[in-house]
């Protein structure tokens, strides 16, 4: 065919394709929309705005509480952790409209008005011309929420992280070359089977910073990377890792981590923020377990029950356990309201840091996702229920006795101010203390009464409760005070800091933690308040990775050390492998590391 014929015939036909696809165009154009265009166009002109400009802040790029997203109908109609938010064709139905009608509990937007009835209207609108089969196509995916009064089932136990590891066969590689350790087996078979091929190696001075940094968290000196660059062979690179394994500056970088996980701190947080001058213990022996490459079973008993198993009370014994002390306390109160907080720190870290296991999310219900029972963190937290804070000093019986010389010294000439100080407060204090009491009675009249007790039984029983608990601190007092008395107040008190700076310095102790010889029964408590306790609950383990059975009443700390140190135990390894992995590689082969 000539070439100007063969021209003319392509434009024909493109032509004619042309006009069918216009022709198929004009055709759909006039048709009617179908009823997910018409909720497409409503939800993207109309309710998206609504959303946009009410429900962002919880529901949007930044945050999506509860998982639900409102940014999209196709993020809508997948749902959230509490299931479907919208049921298409059934406003009435709905929980996002019966939330923001406010025909149910919570209402939203949460902790903002009302929308407004045309608002309403929209979203209902929008929700009646739903199709229902786009439901269907965005099935929520996650875990199931579960239900209370679940039982822990063979299919829970089956799940990977709960059953013990076994050591699996080394995959077949093509490139054998590559491979020098058994991980180069399995990441090498990963790759291949997907197509890929490994990363070239690093150069020698990257290489060298890598294992500095990754060993002992300092970069080489210009001397040590020179030597290595000029050798910097498979043997040498052996040396320099062993080289740095034996640094004592590898037990300061390692135990940086496992102190971050063991909330280690030197004061006790909250808003007073108490010194514990004698933390630094516990810091040290950290470091020091790691330099002595201490087995790390051995490291998880100590800290946990170093008290129960060495068979002397020495104070060096107490400090291993301030892994159970490390935790933020209310130190200028002592009630229990904090000391139940102190135990739902333990049980929370514990599980958490040592098996990767959130038993602290069942403090108040049973989990939602996983098979731990309420019931199984109160036995959980019975183990540490008879702990108590303790300190124990290294001084000698001449030594303390002089130190409580000196300080009764001191004790005689700060009286005369500390005397002065208290005549000038005593006014606002018994104010401040009147207050306080007037407030809880007023709380009462206003929710459960005042029990089986008369007004005036509550309100000297109230008095004398808060005198024991309350502790007013001095911007309290001294916002109270006229301004003449406020001025006598510092004047005094600047004498008296000026003394006290002269006192010698408390002796050195260890800090840990011991236990009752009598403890208390401990309880289930019902939504997780300390008020209304429930039934009684004896010591144990979580029951998905045990028998249940409960464990003995005595030395119940380093039973549980040695049931989490166990061999038989299907996480703690697991779980301290991928740590290592996470801290040398950025993330963990189980990218969430505390929550297997």
């Amino acid at each position: 065919m000539p070439r100007q014929a063969l021209r003319r015939r392509s434009y024909k036909l493109l032509l004619v394709a042309f006009c069918a696809a216009a022709g198929l165009l004009a055709t759909q154009s006039l048709r009617p929309q179908s009823a997910a265009a018409q909720s497409a166009e409503l939800f993207k002109q109309k309710v998206q705005p609504i959303f946009a400009a009410n429900c962002a802040g919880c529901h949007g790029a930044q945050i999506q509480r509860g998982r639900l997203d409102l940014r999209s109908e196709a993020a809508i109609l997948k749902g959230g952790s509490r299931g479907p938010a919208v049921v298409p064709g059934a406003p009435d139905k709905s929980v996002l409209y019966r939330m923001a009608a406010h025909l149910e509990q919570p209402a939203m937007p949460f902790g903002g008005d009302k929308l407004s009835e045309a608002d309403l209207a929209v979203i209902a609108e929008w929700i009646t011309k739903l199709a229902p089969v786009a439901a269907a196509n965005h099935v929520e995916t996650g875990p199931p929420t579960r239900q209370p009064g679940y039982s822990i089932t063979d299919k829970d136990r089956q799940f990977w992280s709960f059953v013990k590891p076994l050591r699996p066969a080394l995959p077949v590689v093509k490139n054998k070359a590559w491979v020098r350790n058994e991980i180069d087996a399995f990441v090498l078979s990963k790759l291949e089977t997907n197509g890929l091929q490994p990363a070239a190696a690093a150069a020698p001075r990257e290489l060298l910073r890598r294992v500095y940094f990754d060993l002992i968290g300092l970069p080489p000196t210009p001397a040590e990377m020179a030597a290595f660059l000029k050798n910097p062979s498979e043997q040498a690179y052996r040396q320099v890792v062993e080289r740095l394994l034996a640094s004592p500056h590898y037990g300061e970088r390692w135990g940086r981590h496992w102190l971050d996980l063991a909330r280690y701190a030197d004061s006790g947080g909250y808003e007073f923020d108490y010194d514990r001058p004698h933390a630094w213990h516990y810091r040290d022996y950290v470091i020091k377990a790691f330099n002595a490459d201490k087995p790390y079973d051995q490291f998880i008993r100590e800290q946990l029950a170093n008290d129960q198993l060495a068979g002397t009370d020495a104070p060096e014994v107490l400090i291993p356990t301030g892994f159970c002390r490390n935790g933020p306390t209310v130190d200028n109160v002592n009630n229990e309201e904090t000391r139940t907080d102190e135990l739902d720190d333990l049980v929370a870290t514990t599980s958490s840091v040592l098996m990767g296991l959130t038993v602290g999310c069942a403090r108040c219900h049973d989990h939602k996702y996983d098979p731990i029972p309420q019931r199984d963190y109160y036995r959980l937290q019975a183990v540490f229920f008879p702990f108590k804070k303790t300190e124990q000093t290294f001084a000698t019986p001449a030594e303390q006795e002089a130190f409580k010389t000196l300080n009764k010294e001191f004790d005689e000439k700060t009286r005369p101010f500390r005397q002065q100080i208290a005549e000038i407060e005593k006014p606002v204090r018994e104010k401040l203390m009147r207050e306080k009491v007037e407030f809880h009675v007023k709380l009462a009249q206003n929710s459960s009464g005042f029990g089986e007790l008369t007004e005036e039984q509550f309100r000297a029983e109230t008095a004398q409760r808060l005198k024991k608990e309350v502790n007013l601190q001095a911007e309290e007092i001294e916002a109270e005070l006229a301004p003449a008395a406020l001025q006598r107040r510092k004047e005094l008190q600047k004498q008296m800091d000026a003394l006290n700076n002269q006192r010698p310095k408390p002796l050195d102790a260890a800090m840990g933690v011991t236990d009752e010889v009598n403890p208390k029964q401990a309880h289930l408590l019902i939504r997780g308040d300390w008020h209304n306790k429930g039934a009684e609950v004896a010591p144990g383990v979580p029951a998905i990775v045990s028998d249940g059975k409960d464990l003995a009443p005595a030395n119940r700390r380093k039973q549980l050390a040695e049931f989490i140190a166990s061999p038989e135990n299907p996480l703690t390894a697991r779980v301290a492998v991928n740590r290592i992995w996470q801290y040398h590689f950025g993330k963990g082969l189980v990218r969430t590391p505390s929550d297997f």
